[in-house]
């Protein structure tokens, strides 16, 4: 009798969790207009329920008691799954190029405590996604583009991330299968110019190159490391007194981020993804970097995420560029010390 009672107690157990975990997929397809077709559900529901597990084994590693792992669009999605929808193949690339280091001008007693260009009005566009295409090195260079056009005195505009997709045959850049932002500016420059997004819309796959010379007026001249000695701080100067900056980035751990600060115990260095540093801030009793991600606004912080500060968390101080342009007030460089030419 004692047996039976046991039994029926796991039983109900586990068709209680099970009840749990099916209401939990359903606020899932609701939220993220997720469908499946009927043959395929029951396999989705199996990623789903593992990947439950998955996020309560991450948030109990958590050092401190902000959970930041929760239900995200990506819970449908195994790792390798999550890898191949969204973050780069690009190991057989090599992580830096020859290229001018630029000249830090800020004080570090300038600095306040938060600080993020996304507050300022016409810096930085608003929150992409970048599909199903690992094109993120593309949209990491183009956002930076167009937030330092606008910082040298330029209308802000959406640049064509789809031209950079398409056109753009450096040996190291391979649209949808990866790349690198400075290759991106190398292209641009070498092309004489981007279009707008309106003119050549993102479509998240490869095509055929179509550019079309009809090109936004700001012109990228070179471009140039902000540091290339992992030193965040000069990456903090170097926002503070310029404009947002292009990062690349270890995202593996990232596709049940929900909020609260990544800390550099929860990633590995293995570079796959780049996205947009915008700033940072105070979050509880920590600094943290002010990310600006391209899985859409409904991830993570409306979009962003926070990564822990002086701890080159996810390898986000390895692979740090800007852009440079000519300001369209003053004739000279921006950022200022920016070579007038590329790097050979």
């Amino acid at each position: 009798m004692t047996r039976l009672l046991l039994l029926c107690l796991v039983a109900s157990t586990f068709a209680s969790s099970l009840s749990s975990d099916w209401a939990k997929f359903n606020q899932f397809k609701l939220k993220f207009d997720k469908f499946y077709a009927p043959q395929d559900e029951a396999e989705r529901f199996a990623v789903f329920q593992s990947n439950l597990e998955r996020v309560d084994g991450l948030n109990a590693l958590q050092k401190r008691d902000k959970v930041y792992h929760y239900l995200t669009k990506f819970m449908d999605l195994t790792p390798a799954e999550f890898r191949a929808t969204v973050l780069m193949n690009v190991t057989a690339v090599p992580k830096r190029r020859v290229g001018h280091v630029a000249n830090i001008t800020a004080r570090a007693g300038d600095l306040p405590s938060d600080f993020d260009w996304g507050t300022k009005a016409d810096v930085v566009t608003p929150v992409k996604n970048q599909g199903q295409c690992g094109s993120c090195w593309d949209f990491s260079a183009t956002e930076t583009m167009e937030s330092v056009c606008a910082r040298a005195g330029y209308k802000l505009h959406k640049f064509s991330e789809q031209q950079i997709v398409d056109c753009d045959t450096n040996g190291n850049d391979q649209g949808c299968n990866g790349g690198w932002p400075d290759g991106a500016y190398a292209y641009v420059i070498g092309a004489g110019g981007i279009d707008s997004e309106s003119s050549y819309p993102y479509t998240a796959e490869d095509g055929n190159c179509a550019f079309n010379p009809t090109v936004e007026s700001c012109k990228i001249t070179s471009w140039e490391w902000v540091t290339q000695s992992e030193d965040e701080g000069a990456m903090q100067k170097f926002v503070y007194a310029n404009s947002p900056i292009s990062i690349c980035v270890d995202a593996s751990s990232w596709q049940f981020y929900n909020g609260g600060v990544l800390e550099a115990s929860s990633c590995t260095q293995n570079i796959d993804h780049c996205v947009q540093v915008t700033g940072w801030s105070q979050q509880s009793d920590q600094q943290a970097w002010n990310v600006r991600n391209i899985w859409g606004a409904s991830w993570g912080v409306n979009g962003y995420i926070y990564l822990q500060y002086g701890q080159d968390t996810c390898a986000m101080a390895q692979h740090v560029t800007t852009p440079c342009v000519v300001d369209a007030t003053t004739g000279k460089m921006f950022p200022p010390g920016c070579p007038s030419s590329p790097p050979s």
